[in-house]
């Protein structure tokens, strides 16, 4: 689930909260700056009607110059971290399209350095 997929969260949300301990659910944002990320993490949150995600996920990754504004000191990697540690999501992720996917998913790991608990 995303916010750039129209209105699938205010749809969805009244659906899922009756419902959410029977489903793994993640949710994923296009922002690339700490606070712009936290907003777009608490927005999905009201509108899906939940507490917590399974998996949240930087989405769209296609450049070295996103994950480097990712990684940044006020990059959103700093909300996704905050995030787990406060047990508002489960895992962390990210996504990437194109021909350079795999080349921006490898420096992602090392860049970001999210260590698993």
């Amino acid at each position: 689930m995303a916010p750039q997929y129209g209105n699938a969260q205010q749809v969805l949300g009244p659906w899922l909260e009756s419902r959410r301990d029977q489903f793994f659910v993640g949710c994923k944002t296009l922002e690339r700056t700490q606070d712009a990320a936290w907003d777009d993490l608490q927005n999905s949150f009201k509108l899906l009607r939940t507490d917590h995600f399974d998996l949240y996920q930087f989405h769209a990754v296609c450049t070295m110059e996103e994950l480097d504004r990712i990684s940044a000191a006020d990059g959103a990697i700093h909300t996704f971290t905050r995030a787990r540690d406060e047990g508002l999501v489960r895992y962390l992720g990210i996504t990437s399209h194109g021909m350079f996917a795999p080349r921006v998913a490898l420096a992602a790991g090392r860049a970001c350095s999210i260590s698993t608990r």
